[in-house]
């Protein structure tokens, strides 16, 4: 699949941060990975169900993955999905989860080969 640019994790701020954490890239990229589909998972869940909360806490948590590795595309799809869940914007709140699913998708799945 090709990338758009910015999509994946930068691969510098992948190795600074595995050397913070004394782990290796895969090992983090793994530990990304696993937390960003939980996120989405979350996401979705919470607008079959209508429950903003569970969709901005979703949306927390894969923001602070994609900055972790500098997802900066993915970044402010995902702080306006938070803002608008945290508004009780429902019908914005699935606007953004679909325009952020490519670029969320892109992550998963880079992070998905590097581990």
């Amino acid at each position: 699949m090709s990338r758009a640019r910015g999509a994946g994790p930068d691969p510098a701020r992948l190795q600074a941060l595995a050397e913070n954490l004394g782990q290796t890239p895969q090992a983090v990229a793994r530990t990304l990975h696993e937390e960003l589909r939980a996120a989405r998972a979350q996401i979705d869940a919470g607008l079959a169900s209508e429950d903003l909360t569970a969709v901005g806490d979703g949306a927390h948590a894969a923001r602070n993955s994609a900055l972790m590795v500098g997802a900066a595309p993915l970044l402010s799809e995902l702080r306006a999905l938070e803002t608008a869940a945290d508004s009780g914007e429902l019908r914005s709140a699935r606007e953004v989860r679909g325009r952020a699913d490519a670029d969320l998708a892109d992550l998963i799945e880079a992070l998905g080969e590097l581990a």
